[in-house]
């Protein structure tokens, strides 16, 4: 393994833990609505500009989460979109099902919005199905206190009503890799993606 990698594997760790405490400071915070939401520019603008554009999405709450996802996925930054799911994931005061209906303006925005919620639910519960809810402290050492996490009753998130109606794209949206690759044929592609007519690889989402 090159040294570089070495690095940023280390820096995504150190980040991962950062938000991890970020999200302990407000641990009493409960999620507020966005009286003025920030809505980062559309998917096309996104992917004429991923060399330059830097992630603008801002603010501490559910929907400003899920808009940082947007932007990390039409970038092709699935490193910093699964620290994010992470870092919502501990944010537990953000029930899944909880997220506003962002109501955007914008059809392909709105379904790649409502689509990520799918993979954000699958990986919450996924890691909760291990024992691991998503209030748990950031360390947890001793066997006695693992047993008793495990022990705690399952509570699996699900997806918003919103999300649940979202519909397919008209227009099918392609989405390729930083290197311009698109599945050669829709076995290929992503199905959860394809369900909401988005053409584009399938990713790494899962965290632990």
């Amino acid at each position: 393994m090159h040294l570089l990698s070495r690095f940023e594997i280390v820096a995504d760790r150190i980040l991962a833990k950062y938000r991890q405490v970020k999200s302990l400071w407000h641990k009493h915070k409960a999620d507020q609505p966005d009286n003025d939401i920030y809505r980062p520019p559309t998917v096309q603008y996104l992917l004429a500009n991923r060399d330059t554009w830097k992630i603008s999405s801002d603010g501490d709450t559910s929907l400003s989460s899920l808009y940082r996802m947007y932007e990390c996925f039409v970038l092709d930054n699935i490193t910093e979109l699964r620290n994010e799911i992470e870092y919502f994931f501990n944010t537990w005061q953000w029930p899944v099902a909880s997220i506003p209906d962002p109501k955007d303006p914008s059809p392909a925005r709105y379904a790649v919005l409502a689509v990520l919620l799918r993979f954000v639910v699958r990986a919450f519960n996924y890691k909760i199905s291990f024992g691991i809810p998503r209030d748990a402290p950031g360390v947890v050492g001793t066997d006695k206190e693992w047993d008793e996490l495990r022990s705690r009753p399952k509570k699996y998130e699900q997806l918003p009503k919103w999300a649940k109606k979202a519909r397919p794209l008209k227009r099918r949206l392609v989405i390729p890799k930083l290197d311009g690759s698109v599945p050669p044929t829709e076995k290929d592609a992503c199905k959860k993606l394809l369900d909401m007519n988005i053409y584009a690889w399938s990713f790494t989402y899962l965290f632990m």
